[in-house]
């Protein structure tokens, strides 16, 4: 399977960016401190104090501690105590309280306590222990991720331009949260490679049986991989003996019911988890606290307007201390929402199935209710990487996108690293 892959490559870039993100992060949580609490929106002032951390055991532990913020206490919370942890923050709804820690999804944690076993070795605390151990996943399946996303530009892109493509991948403006206690390293890595393994699977099962596992892992990891079945459906439809044809099958009938067949490993992963106490735990606290939920049209439009009236120079309920720096927030949001969806378009005939899993993953996430960590979500889409590495060599896009691409990388992941909100 990988012969055609030059493994030594990615591994070694891989490997580059691994010691280049951990030590810059040090570097940056060593050199200067920034002026707290940050008042970009309305409410992360009361998160971002200059005791915040201290005052959560979770995110206070000092080692490594630049890669936990906001959802890694989540993730560690679950890792050590399980879903109703006593350091758990709660939301009230019919006189019954909920943990916060419901809103998150189990594989990840429960890796974080598979993988950190070895690693009391090393006498470190607990939490520092899940840490390491949380961040050992995530550069993991950022590795799988970068061999997976080059085996996917492969079929059209030839060598130079496929590890471009890995390349803008690892440069994305929120690419530094690969590096963290967070899922996105883990569920790229599952989604990727689904994808790829379906795109090699020609007229052989066994590829997609093990797409339909990495899918289902995919949907523990992260809601949104339960658009990996629309990709499942539309890698059936295409006719390719060798796996890598893109002219739609004349007679639709067999391949509909085989794509059909192993979407159900991604749809039935979330219809299990979504009926067990999990699953409507995690609506409530979406609802409730987040104020989140699936396919909110009204509410995302509402959220929408009030963030380009924060662009303008208006002051809204979204606003922090300044409305100018809340907008400079939200355009960032809103340019990578346009990037997700303009790269899923643009692909869709060379690429049709990353394509109707981009845009399924981009709706997903962009009417989910809260216009907030677009950049983030949109992390996830192999469509934008594929899109601008499919432009010329030494064209004025592909060097622009990349100069404010690492200018974007450097200004997020300083801000994350002092626990400064950024998605």
């Amino acid at each position: 399977m990988f012969k055609t892959i030059p493994l030594k490559k990615i591994i070694l870039l891989w490997a580059v960016w691994v010691v280049v993100l951990l030590g810059f992060q040090k570097c940056v949580a060593t050199r200067f401190q920034p002026e707290r609490p940050d008042d970009v929106l309305f409410w992360t002032a009361n998160e971002t104090g200059a005791e915040h951390k201290k005052e959560f055991p979770l995110l206070g532990d000092p080692f490594m501690n630049e890669h936990v913020a906001y959802d890694s206490e989540h993730y560690i919370s679950i890792a050590l105590f399980g879903y109703d942890s006593p350091f758990a923050r709660t939301v009230e709804h019919d006189k019954k309280k909920y943990s916060l820690s419901y809103a998150f999804f189990p594989l990840y944690p429960a890796l974080m306590y598979v993988v950190s076993q070895p690693l009391k070795i090393f006498n470190l605390t607990p939490v520092a222990t899940l840490t390491l151990a949380g961040v050992i996943i995530s550069l993991l399946g950022t590795l799988v991720a970068m061999i997976a996303l080059y085996d996917l530009a492969r079929i059209h892109l030839d060598e130079a331009g496929a590890l471009k493509a890995v390349f803008f991948f690892l440069v994305f403006p929120s690419a530094f949260f690969l590096g963290q206690v967070y899922t996105e390293g883990l569920f790229a890595g599952l989604a990727f490679a689904c994808l790829a393994l379906m795109q090699r699977g020609g007229r052989d099962i066994r590829y997609f049986f093990a797409a339909g596992v990495c899918a289902a892992l995919a949907v523990l990891t992260r809601a949104v991989g339960g658009a990996l079945a629309i990709a499942f459906i539309f890698r059936c439809l295409m006719n390719e003996p060798e796996g890598y044809g893109f002219t739609f099958c004349p007679f639709p009938r067999k391949a509909f019911l085989k794509g059909t067949l192993f979407a159900l490993f991604p749809i039935g992963a979330y219809v299990v988890w979504s009926f067990s106490p999990l699953g409507v735990n995690f609506s409530i606290v979406e609802r409730f606290f987040f104020g989140r939920g699936t396919f909110q049209f009204m509410r995302t439009f509402y959220q929408f307007s009030l963030a380009i009236g924060n662009i303008f120079g208006g002051e809204n309920f979204l606003s922090g201390g300044s409305p100018y720096k809340t907008g400079i927030y939200f355009m960032i949001e809103i340019s990578a929402v346009i990037a997700g969806l303009v790269s899923c378009l643009s692909i869709r005939k060379k690429w049709p199935d990353l394509a109707a899993f981009g845009l399924f993953a981009w709706a997903i996430a962009v009417f989910s209710g809260g216009f907030q960590s677009m950049v983030r979500y949109m992390l996830v889409i192999p469509c934008i990487y594929l899109f601008v590495a499919g432009k010329k060599d030494k064209s004025l896009f592909a060097m622009v996108w990349t100069m404010v691409s690492v200018l974007l990388f450097g200004l997020l992941a300083t801000l994350y690293t002092f626990d400064f909100w950024v998605a």
